[in-house]
């Protein structure tokens, strides 16, 4: 794999985060952990060498005690694309940049869903403020996530997000986002839960989308978005993939295999982002 590094010469290296830098139990492998802070270490001691960074639709709440760590610890300064590209947070959390949806619209959105028979959750700073059914269902799970019911709420400031999930989906709830995508051109995304294996919305504002996340972040460090690496395995990466150079997963949807420059032989499973960075380690050894 090393010669088809090389040849793909990445500027930097963005890796999505479910079903591709987390495996199928939703865990960071001890393998990719081994990875990333070998790959961060070299980072620190080379300003050359190629950044590596989060591209993912997970808000900063479900990954400042998930995957954030790792870069706190060793690169606290770094910058990371979430929320489906809508944010640039630090590797602490700290927000650099947001398209936010108004509050009030956010407020009339969720007790919509849950009055249709849905649910629904929204990251604001550390927590997740979450629609009963959803609530009920995280807690089972023991994520290391907090999550809190959306009562909690006691100004208006709290409904501010970039991303409003929404499941336990019906006909009723269907309809009703499918009016507003129309009405008020908020982008819709459906997506197959790793968590329960269901689809779930993810709805953002219209011109948010992992692509412009990795524009933005590539404007943050004044890099060619051209070159930057887009790890991916779903079809919300696609696009990200098509502006930057693209790396599937092998356990990729057809569809990003098709659009990646490289479809690595390993799985989320197999470690595959481990593999790469060693590979470009090995590469930028040679003399």
């Amino acid at each position: 794999m090393s010669k088809k590094i090389e040849l793909l010469n990445p500027g930097a290296v963005l890796t999505d985060v479910d079903r591709t830098l987390l495996n199928n139990n939703r865990q960071l492998s001890e393998k990719n952990q081994e990875a990333i802070r070998n790959y961060l270490n070299e980072c620190r001691q080379n300003p050359q060498f190629p950044r590596l960074a989060l591209c993912t639709a997970r808000h900063p709440a479900a990954l400042i005690n998930t995957v954030l760590p790792i870069f706190a610890e060793l690169v606290p300064e770094s910058v990371h694309v979430v929320c489906d590209g809508a944010m640039l947070i630090d590797a602490k959390g700290k927000v650099i940049w947001q398209e936010a949806i108004d509050p009030s619209l956010v407020k009339q959105i969720c007790r919509d869903v849950e009055s249709l028979g849905g649910s629904f959750a929204f990251g604001n700073g550390e927590v997740f403020y979450c629609g009963n059914a959803f609530l009920e269902e995280r807690l089972e799970g023991n994520e290391p996530i907090e999550f809190l019911p959306s009562i909690t709420i006691k100004d208006e400031e709290s409904w501010t997000t970039t991303l409003i999930i929404v499941n336990h989906l019906n006909e009723a709830v269907e309809e009703y986002l499918r009016g507003l995508k129309d009405k008020l051109s908020l982008h819709l995304q459906k997506i197959l839960s790793t968590f329960n294996h269901q689809y779930y919305y993810n709805l953002t504002l219209d011109n948010v989308s992992k692509a412009k996340g990795l524009r933005k972040w590539a404007e943050y460090y004044h890099l060619n978005a051209e070159n930057i690496v887009m790890i991916g395995d779903s079809e919300n990466d696609i696009e990200a993939m098509e502006v930057g150079i693209g790396v599937a997963v092998a356990n990729a949807k057809p569809a990003v295999k098709e659009v990646a420059r490289l479809v690595l032989e390993q799985s989320n499973d197999d470690c595959a982002v481990a593999c790469f960075l060693q590979e470009i380690l090995k590469t930028m050894a040679k003399p």
